[in-house]
């Protein structure tokens, strides 16, 4: 057995979703494109759980039960959310996605205007883009590499909401290099985006979601780069940003563990697929067929979705992949008005 299948199913053995969790074969996944869809949604959401054929559990009007008694969902109406880098790309899909469920969304990232139309999009526009589909959005602009810009995000989203129930961090950035000439530069930048922000934000975030007692969800953004290689197949991303992403999926899990008590889920969530963001767009070119064999945002943004609505007593401290919870929660992307991506 491979390292990396072995990898693959040893986290989906770790704390499972459920015995029909077994690893599956990765294939494209289908999106219904139809905005009429999401909008329906947002119509539909006021004063209601979206647990279908659902009645209230016990622990009160935030958590849902099936009728079979199968899931709880947590209802996002009015909960506060921080996805980071969220101007474009997996971050926006996020941001549109749990705005559609109800939740008032904080849009952060360093991108407060287009400085090249290959990379389109900023806080303002994904802000905006919410709003006009009838959600709730803030745009704050934050530098994840600075402790002050974090700090200041948090205590803006504060003074704005009152409170923080979600923290989706998704911010990051890939330097690819060998080793053996990595720059510190760049290697102190990685880490202190791809670690040290989601360690900080979540020291800045927690204290509140505790003192409430009313849960709360931490996701962390992952990559399969976190996944060990073959010796003979060494990463095209490089061992520094494995590096980073296997600390943040060791992160996830201890944290879980810390926060299971107070009923804060904290799990890692992977794409099965390159996914075809501007930013992965903008260093090389994709064809209509490499576009149809990618992973769509809004899968993930599905999955996301599933994870920070989940039962925080059952699921958490998971090393999850999109298809997986998808498959898992029987849940389908929906279309949210971001658009399928075409060749350059």
């Amino acid at each position: 057995m491979s390292n990396y299948r072995y990898a693959y199913e040893r986290h989906n053995a770790c704390l499972a979703l459920g015995p029909e969790m077994a690893v599956r074969s990765v294939v494209a996944i289908p999106i219904r494109r139809d905005l009429d869809v999401a909008q329906e949604m947002m119509a539909d959401r006021a004063g209601e759980t979206r647990c279908t054929g659902a009645k209230l559990a016990s622990r009160g009007d935030s958590i849902c039960r099936s009728d079979e008694g199968e899931r709880i969902m947590i209802d996002l109406n009015g909960k506060v959310a921080i996805v980071t880098g969220s101007s474009r790309g997996i971050g926006e899909a996020i941001a549109r996605r749990l705005a559609i469920a109800g939740a008032k969304v904080v849009v952060t990232a360093r991108t407060v205007e287009v400085r090249d139309e290959r990379l389109p999009g900023t806080v303002h526009t994904v802000a905006e883009a919410i709003k006009a589909l009838g959600g709730e959005a803030t745009a704050i602009a934050a530098d994840l590499q600075k402790k002050e810009s974090r700090e200041n995000l948090v205590a803006q989203t504060l003074d704005t909401y009152g409170s923080v129930d979600l923290l989706i961090n998704n911010g990051a950035i890939l330097v690819p290099g060998a080793t053996i000439d990595f720059s510190e530069r760049y290697y102190d930048r990685m880490m202190e985006i791809l670690v040290k922000a989601p360690f900080h934000l979540s020291q800045l975030v927690l204290p509140g979601m505790i003192e409430r007692d009313t849960g709360g969800a931490i996701l962390n953004i992952s990559s399969r780069a976190a996944i060990h290689p073959e010796p003979a197949q060494p990463s095209g991303d490089g061992a520094v940003y494995g590096m980073a992403k296997a600390a943040v999926e060791r992160f996830t899990t201890g944290l879980a563990a810390e926060m299971y008590e107070h009923k804060i889920s904290v799990n890692a969530l992977s794409p099965d697929l390159l996914v075809a963001t501007p930013g992965q767009m903008f260093g090389r070119t994709f064809s209509q067929e490499m576009l149809d064999a990618a992973e769509p945002v809004e899968a993930l943004a599905e999955a996301t979705y599933a994870l920070v609505t989940a039962d925080p007593n059952e699921i958490t401290g998971g090393i999850r992949y999109t298809n997986e919870v998808l498959e898992a929660f029987s849940a389908t992307p929906i279309d949210f008005g971001m658009g399928a991506p075409t060749p350059n």
